[in-house]
């Protein structure tokens, strides 16, 4: 299992700080820092600050390979980026202003995941299979650990690459992953189709792991 963190142009500079520390103990084979491109509109005070915050993350991370974009990519474009770069069967992704609250070990926890899983994402509230909301119209008990959810969020999670992979060499989004699976339950595959969609992402949440969201804001 391999670590990702994504960052991208963001005011408060000490956030990757607080996400790395939060998972830093955990054993995984390789480390990278992905470093989102900044947009061409930018003026060049912020390209500066942009430059002098990953030189920064070089200096302080020297185990973790850091992966730079000449290009905004958004998350999904850091996301194809790494599962390239990485030859592992699994990765863990955290986002530059989230903090896991817990401490667990990652890939424990993925040797017993649900046999079909292809993602464990961590949420920042607990959810139930009450609960209304339009990200997850499917919240279905699996055991005393896992929801089988349908939708998730990118800010903390664990995948199985060659899903990943197989997922993007189908869709797409020009920003967010997240976002196609919530594209397609507007869409035509929503109503009674919720299992094709569940098949196609393979989602699980975990009932008692949850995140902090530190609400980093981009730098402009």
């Amino acid at each position: 299992m391999d670590l990702v963190v994504t960052t991208s142009p963001i005011k408060q500079q000490d956030f990757i700080k607080r996400a790395i520390d939060s998972v830093y103990h955990m054993n995984f084979d390789k480390r990278f820092i992905i470093c989102d491109g900044i947009s061409d509109n930018c003026n060049e005070n912020v390209k500066k600050i942009y430059r002098d915050y990953i030189e920064l993350i070089k200096k302080n991370y020297p185990t973790f390979e850091i992966i730079e974009s000449k290009e905004h990519k958004w998350f999904i474009g850091s996301i194809k980026d790494v599962i390239n770069r990485s030859t592992a069967d699994s990765i863990f992704c955290i986002q530059h202003d989230v903090v896991l609250e817990q401490s667990f070990c990652p890939r424990a926890m993925w040797d017993s995941k649900p046999s079909d899983a292809g993602i464990l994402f961590f949420p920042h509230k607990q959810l139930d299979t009450k609960m209304s909301h339009h990200w997850y119209p499917m919240i279905e008990n699996h055991d005393d650990d896992y929801f089988k959810i349908l939708g998730w969020s990118e800010r903390v999670f664990i995948f199985d690459r060659q899903h990943m992979i197989k997922i993007l060499n189908i869709y797409n989004h020009k920003k967010f992953i997240e976002f196609i699976c919530h594209n397609q339950l507007k869409t035509k595959f929503a109503g009674d189709n919720l299992d094709v969609i569940w098949d196609v992402w393979k989602c699980y949440c975990h009932k008692h792991i949850h995140h902090k969201h530190l609400v980093g804001k981009t730098l402009k």
